[in-house]
């Protein structure tokens, strides 16, 4: 799965969609993850269109999960061009 947005939170934060808001509490114990896909055909197009009419979190691009428990698979390693201390 190609992505153009991830977001990994602590705890589950309030309002569907990719830019979460804030939450009510940051004990809970659950890990919120939020993925916007980009790898498929006109995917590009089909975000920016959901985005538009406010419909992202419906979209079959757009993936949330709320759990206690997360596993990622990686198949190459993740560019960073933040400086290394």
């Amino acid at each position: 799965m190609h992505t153009a947005l991830f977001f990994l939170g602590n705890s589950t934060y309030l309002l569907a969609g990719f830019a979460p808001t804030r939450r009510k509490r940051s004990d809970d114990g659950l890990i919120d993850v939020r993925i916007l896909e980009t790898g498929r055909s006109l995917s590009k197009l089909r975000v920016m269109t959901s985005i538009m009419f406010g419909r992202l979190a419906r979209s079959p691009l757009y993936h949330e999960h709320h759990g206690g428990r997360v596993q990622l698979h990686l198949t190459r390693r993740a560019h960073c061009s933040c400086p290394r201390r």
